[in-house]
């Protein structure tokens, strides 16, 4: 899964966390859909969304497809 930037908003623009809030939620929802890292008990827990890191038991658990 791969997303090419093509534009951007100005840092501090009124709408700027409202539209980072929008892209990582959407980010966070596509890698939960695509099934890659860690799971515990059955729940998903592919990343820490405060710090966006991203965990799996491998490295080539990382891989998306």
């Amino acid at each position: 899964m791969v997303w090419h930037l093509q534009s951007g908003v100005r840092q501090g623009g009124v709408l700027s966390p409202v539209l980072f809030n929008v892209y990582i939620r959407f980010m966070l929802d596509e890698l939960e859909l695509s099934d890659v890292g860690c799971h515990k008990d059955h729940v998903y827990v592919g990343y820490l969304a405060y710090y966006i890191i991203l965990l799996s038991a491998s490295i080539r658990g990382l891989i998306i497809k």
